[in-house]
């Protein structure tokens, strides 16, 4: 059975036809245990944090100091009042992914964290965590602090990172309160496909491309926070095997491209590409910002039902893709008028 591994950060098992794997597989549904329930129950520290942090920032220069360090202007332009939020989240992506990058104290606080995504920088122009009130910040801090760094966690990261919460029909049955999360997904179509069938539908279309699959580029219209990215990324490394010259970060930054209704979204798939080619950095002298910035100019906020078939990729991305879509769904944006 084929294993995946990191320096640092595992990469889940993989195997369609081991049934006895499917335990492994934190990302996806088993027996006892659905994947919306492992992610409520493993999120709710992370959406506390977030909470905590939102709830009391300064709103006078957040704006200016989250686009010194998240370029999104004309996102921001359309969810200006989702800004603390979202900022908010990416903070504590931030400190999640300090904490396990091996780089840095398991417990570090959240403005060392953004000290090291910065690369040590420590004269900033403003800092991020700068408009968090005292009482805030240590509130996250000790949420984050109950929180194992384990495999199970990695694997939920992508469903943890989403940003509206728990909304199930289960959960609403639980707790009423969760169904404004539920009509929030229904209304924007917002579904998070379990790993393992992101798994098997890349093996498919892996078997059905006839060039080179480590070389192909690929779009997903509608990537979230990067659940069908990560297989991906699994299949690139199966095929390419123990081979050397494989970098995770140049296959990443070249050939996964995604677009999204929701900036949020795509910031945190960002952040959860970044966990997996955290190791390659020193020896190209990148810091994790700089890296996460690679990745991200690759993930454009827009609707892709309603792209214009007349634009090309180059408007899109840095990196484009040979063509934004193929001619059968050059009518797409039909569909959501």
């Amino acid at each position: 059975m084929p294993t995946l591994a990191t320096d640092e950060l595992e990469l889940l098992t993989f195997d369609l036809a081991a049934t006895t794997a499917r335990s492994k597989r934190h990302g996806s549904p088993r027996e006892g245990a659905s994947l919306a329930v492992a992610t409520e129950l493993r999120g709710k520290p992370v959406r506390d944090a977030v909470a905590a942090l939102a709830g009391g920032m300064f709103p006078e220069k957040l704006e200016q100091v989250f686009l010194q360090t998240f370029p999104a202007q004309a996102e921001l332009g359309r969810s200006i009042d989702s800004l603390p939020m979202r900022a908010a989240w990416n903070l504590v992506s931030i400190c999640l992914t300090a904490r396990s990058s091996g780089q840095c104290l398991p417990r570090c606080g959240i403005h060392e964290a953004e000290v090291w995504f910065r690369g040590g920088l420590q004269a900033a122009t403003a800092w991020l965590s700068a408009q968090i009130p005292a009482e805030g910040m240590w509130q996250a801090e000790q949420l984050l602090n109950g929180i194992q760094l384990d495999s199970e966690f990695r694997a939920l990261l992508p469903y943890i990172l989403e940003e509206h919460g728990p909304g199930s029909r289960a959960s609403v049955m639980k707790d009423p309160a969760t169904a404004s999360s539920r009509a929030a997904k229904r209304e924007g179509g917002v579904f998070y496909t379990p790993a393992d069938v992101a798994d098997y539908m890349v093996e498919h279309a892996r078997t059905l491309y006839s060039g080179d699959f480590l070389t192909a580029k690929s779009l997903d219209p509608a990537c979230g926070t990067g659940v069908f990215f990560l297989a991906m990324l699994r299949a690139a490394i199966r095929q390419h095997a123990a081979a050397d010259g494989f970098s995770r970060l140049d296959y990443i930054t070249s050939c996964l491209h995604g677009l999204d209704v929701s900036g949020h979204a795509l910031d945190a798939a960002a952040f959860v590409l970044l966990q997996e080619c955290l190791s390659e950095l020193p020896a190209r002298s990148l810091s994790p910002l700089a890296a996460w910035k690679l990745i991200r100019r690759n993930l454009v906020e827009a609707d892709a039902l309603r792209v214009d078939s007349k634009r090309t990729s180059t408007e899109f991305f840095e990196n484009p893709l040979p063509h934004l879509a193929p001619k059968p769904f050059t009518n797409w944006r039909s569909f959501g008028e």
